[in-house]
């Protein structure tokens, strides 16, 4: 009998589901201000440019470039084609060890049928080495991982961004006119 009252309640909640999902993908939306690690597709550009956000000024977009020695880029904005916010920084672990593991099990494996081939093995030789292989490929390749780390980038609505004035102080602390962006969620 109290499964029988459980079940509604179980299959109402299902179809709420649904619903809560488009709210939570609205909240996940990237911010986007001065500063903000950028990658910007625009087909004046041969290819994605990187960098840092300066403005948006004038109806242009302004990035500064990754690298040394490199001047700012100005890009009108209604040709920018799509604009990626980094959120962050994350390390390679899971997929260098993966890697890792996976090179080195199969040279470990190789290795053993090679070295058993030559030496009476009792069958257990083979497993065991190549189990060993696996755990130091990844343990190494994990490490390897964790020291390359790559930007995670989120593409933005370019429809929720709009141009925004304020008065900010510089860098410097006198007082100037900052265009940014804001987002409408």
């Amino acid at each position: 009998m109290t499964r029988l009252r459980v079940l509604p309640t179980v299959a109402l909640s299902f179809l709420c589901i649904p619903d809560a999902l488009p709210a939570q993908e609205q909240e996940a939306q990237p911010v986007v201000t001065e500063g903000s690690r950028v990658r910007v597709t625009s087909p004046p550009l041969e290819h994605r440019l990187r960098g840092e956000l300066v403005s948006l000024t004038g109806g242009y977009l302004v990035v500064l470039p990754d690298g040394r020695d490199v001047n700012e880029t100005k890009l009108p904005w209604n040709q920018v084609t799509a604009l990626d916010v980094s959120t962050g920084r994350r390390s390679n672990w899971l997929k260098g060890g993966l890697i890792g593991a996976g090179v080195s099990g199969a040279l470990g494996l190789g290795l053993a049928a090679v070295a058993c081939g030559q030496v009476e093995c009792t069958g257990g030789e083979i497993p065991a080495f190549t189990a060993v292989s696996v755990g130091v490929g990844f343990a190494v390749g994990a490490g390897i991982g964790a020291l390359s780390k790559r930007d995670r980038w989120e593409e933005v609505d370019l429809s929720t961004l709009e141009p925004v004035v304020s008065l900010l102080p510089e860098r410097n602390h006198s007082p100037a006119i900052r265009i940014g962006l804001r987002l409408r969620i």
